[in-house]
């Protein structure tokens, strides 16, 4: 379904050359970036927490046609969640997922097919058309990505024009491959930031041996799972120290109860 519906869209491309469109991580605020590790091969990111929000932003430095996706599989969907902001409309377009910059009539669809799941993108791109807005060099597209449980999560950026029509998706090659490892959480108080209240709660638990098939808080302190809570453990929570996992929740209005 994604290979008709997308490529039909972009068919009216005349090139095969990549314009300079490119994905950026950055953390939950827009603008920091995720540090990357490693950029040979797949582009391998720091260590991020379960339960930790990211954002990852098409950008362009040239105006031209683009249409394309972040797909990851379905086994790594179990790991990592994709989503594009906001409801889709009738047409299953994400219109919040479009920015400005990627023109007038740019898309954004939720796939999701037996082997894969992910968010693909067209902007808009006439050729000077008055009757439309054409994309230009800019952040183009905006989706959220959630680190779901401990493990790895592989995400493909792809240009479908680089393609020829008929070609089945299971051939795709992608451009980029973003990669993410999820370690377990610091945030051991879920107020989406590890600070003194976490360490008072890790603190609590110094000592302590728990079981393997434990799901309690001596098993979420014991971080390095080697059944005991110690200063191994206390090395690994301070990696993440002061680091945010989401916006800052709301304030509590003092006017509830």
């Amino acid at each position: 379904m994604r290979t008709v519906f997308v490529l039909a869209a972009v068919a009216v491309l005349a090139t095969a050359t990549w314009a300079g469109v490119w994905p950026v991580v950055c953390c939950y605020d827009e603008k920091t970036p995720l540090e990357v590790v490693d950029s040979n091969g797949p582009t391998v990111f720091r260590d991020i927490m379960v339960g930790t929000r990211l954002t990852i932003i098409i950008r362009s430095d040239e105006a031209v046609q683009f249409g394309g996706g972040l797909i990851m599989s379905q086994e790594d969907s179990a790991f990592g969640e994709l989503q594009p902001r906001g409801t889709g409309d009738k047409w299953w377009n994400y219109p919040d997922s479009c920015r400005y910059e990627a023109g007038s009539d740019a898309q954004a669809w939720f796939v999701v097919d037996p082997f894969s799941v992910g968010v693909d993108f067209v902007n808009t791109f006439h050729g000077g058309d008055r009757r439309f807005r054409d994309a230009v060099p800019g952040d183009w597209f905006i989706v959220d990505y959630h680190a779901l449980q401990t493990g790895s999560c592989e995400i493909g950026f792809y240009d479908y024009s680089l393609f020829p029509p008929d070609t089945p998706s299971d051939l795709f090659v992608p451009l980029e491959t973003l990669l993410f490892h999820h370690v377990p959480t610091r945030d051991l108080n879920a107020d989406r930031v590890v600070n003194l209240k976490d360490f008072a709660v890790f603190a609590s638990q110094w000592g302590a041996s728990p079981q393997t098939d434990s799901n309690g808080l001596d098993a979420a302190t014991d971080l390095d799972t080697n059944h005991r809570v110690d200063l191994d453990d206390l090395r690994l929570f301070s990696d993440f120290w002061l680091e945010r996992t989401d916006a800052p929740l709301p304030a509590a209005d003092p006017n509830q109860e």
